[in-house]
């Protein structure tokens, strides 16, 4: 969730699944044939046995996890699929290959390309680096073991682990509902999950992956579509604001009926809960009070991109010419000062934002701003026009550096950006940004009530805030003064650039614009509607795809 790290390297793409599991499919759909990726998926979880075996843990429990369909039919039917591969593996193992390609061969591969460099680069606190002569003399005790099972409401298998405690389970376990409804899978090494959902709680109900791996996290590996994997990011962004609304809560000694907790609704296509769950018809509401909106999905087709720099260029030189600017020592262009319908109908109105970003929708904050305006809140707005070190412009006069904010680092992210213009970054601002119009005291002010709310109950966190917490910052800022920052950034690189040409689609070659905007929190602020029809809510949720029918 945070622009400048990096997520452990533990994802590995899976892109050749169609053809075996389309991902709409229906019951009784027979698979064709197992993918590439899954069958690396399996050979790495007999690595992972293997160099758990090498650390010392012999009897400990081993899982693999299939998750790829809510029908048992298909599930059985993978099962076979999985033994047949499994029983070959075996045998490959035990009794080599003869004339042909070594699977031993296969695996070292497989180890020097991925385990190796992967453990490197993890911390070393519990995770000794194994060589691959550690590993190979294992292959054998670690796959025999192994087992397949399939685990759904009408399936006889069971996992036990309780019985084979003394000598440890190894299994891999093929299921739907019945896996995403808190069995646990105990030593849960390798997951390889295709289940598409576009619910934040069905999502999070079907994470069985996260939790603590002591002394073998780096051997643990999450496979699934480019899709899927960016989801969950957006369901970490949104855990991430819902938490920080705890510890505001919290630290004001609020209840949660006095408060108004609120969940981030929609990031680029997905929602909080299911249509139904929710008991909305045709109405999708997005609220911005006490929130931070920003921009993560920019359009860099070279027409609209240069359509939205001529909106910025244009506003920051009616901002100078109306309100004056000062610099401040980071080298950012600030405006204070500046009203309200200014915001709404100079800057937000004609800024053009992806149709999937319904919460960071220009047209819909103006509306919101207005509404505002009609009751004495937003009147009084400061504008910043970021700079960071990097390629310099400028942008309605002004000098400034262009932010850097790198692709999604996966694949799906590039060929996105080439085919379709769309560019997806994590994350646009810096969370120390909001406190741009906060003075030195009021700084000390915020940072301490952070801390405050992190004495009470640190949660997840390591340590004690170094700067304000986001819901800290916004429930100090009045009620009249909202938060523009603007972000210039580098435009798509020369090879994407010439990639996306070769596929027809034109991408600006100068700079991107983002946004975010910090709101104050109001008592009576209005979530804003947008008037969808059904074929809409069938594409965002699936037709017939609700994860309580089964």
């Amino acid at each position: 969730t945070d622009p400048d790290e990096s997520p452990l390297p533990l994802y590995r793409e899976v892109d050749d699944s169609e053809a075996w599991l389309p991902d709409r499919h229906k019951n009784g759909h027979v698979p064709g044939p197992l993918p590439l990726s899954i069958r690396t998926a399996m050979r790495s979880f007999v690595l992972t046995r293997a160099a758990r075996m090498a650390r010392g843990e012999t009897r400990a429990h081993n899982s693999m996890l299939i998750h790829v369909t809510r029908f048992t039919s298909v599930q059985d039917a993978v099962r076979l699929q999985v033994a047949d591969e499994l029983e070959l593996l075996k045998s490959r193992i035990k009794f080599g290959d003869g004339n042909g390609p070594s699977v031993r061969g296969e695996l070292k591969e497989l180890w020097d390309r991925d385990f190796a460099p992967t453990t490197a680069a993890m911390p070393a606190d519990d995770q000794p680096p194994l060589l691959w002569s550690q590993i190979e003399p294992l292959l054998t005790s670690a796959v025999d073991p192994i087992v397949v099972k399939t685990i759904n409401g009408t399936a006889k298998d069971a996992l036990d682990y309780f019985e084979q405690r003394a000598s440890g389970l190894n299994v891999i376990a093929i299921g739907g509902d019945k896996l995403s409804r808190g069995l646990t899978l105990d030593g849960l090494s390798v997951s390889y999950y295709l289940r598409a959902s576009k619910a934040f709680d069905t999502l999070l109900q079907m994470g069985r992956w996260f939790g603590y791996r002591p002394g073998y996290e780096d051997l643990c590996r999450l496979w699934t579509s480019d899709r899927l994997w960016n989801a969950y990011r957006q369901v970490s962004v949104a855990n991430e604001e819902l938490i920080g609304e705890f510890e505001e809560m919290a630290s004001r000694h609020l209840t949660p009926s006095e408060y108004g907790l609120k969940v981030q609704n929609s990031v680029e296509g997905m929602l909080v809960t299911a249509a139904n769950k929710m008991r909305a018809g045709t109405g999708l509401r997005v609220g911005f009070a006490g929130a931070i909106s920003e921009t993560t999905v920019l359009l860099a087709d070279a027409v609209t991109a240069k359509s939205n720099l001529g909106v910025v260029d244009r506003f920051v030189v009616e901002l100078s010419g109306n309100y004056g600017s000062t610099e401040d020592s980071n080298k950012n262009i600030v405006w204070h000062g500046v009203p309200g319908d200014m915001i709404a109908d100079r800057f937000f109105a004609p800024f053009i934002t992806a149709d999937s970003a319904y919460k960071v929708n220009a047209q819909t904050i103006a509306r919101y701003v207005r509404d505002r305006l009609q009751h004495g809140e937003l009147t009084d707005w400061t504008v910043a026009l970021m700079s960071n070190p990097g390629s310099p412009t400028t942008i309605g006069g002004h000098p400034i550096e262009l932010t850097t904010r790198r692709l999604l680092d996966d694949n799906g992210a590039v060929d996105t950006l080439r085919t379709t213009g769309v560019y997806r970054i994590r994350r646009i601002l810096s969370p120390s940004d909001e406190t741009i119009d906060f003075s030195s005291a009021e700084m000390s002010e915020l940072l301490e009530a952070s801390r405050e709310a992190y004495r009470k109950d640190p949660g997840r966190r390591r340590s004690e805030p170094k700067i304000p917490s986001g819901p800290v910052i916004r429930h100090a800022r009045p009620a009249e003064r909202g938060l523009l920052l603007i972000y210039p950034l580098t435009p798509p690189a020369q090879d994407d650039r010439e990639a996306a040409a070769k596929l027809g689609k034109n991408l600006t070659d100068e700079p991107l614009v983002g946004f975010a905007v910090s709101f104050p929190a109001s008592p009576d602020a209005p979530a804003m509607d947008y008037v969808v029809n059904q074929r809409f809510l069938d594409e965002l949720f699936g037709v017939g795809d609700d994860d309580d029918e089964e």
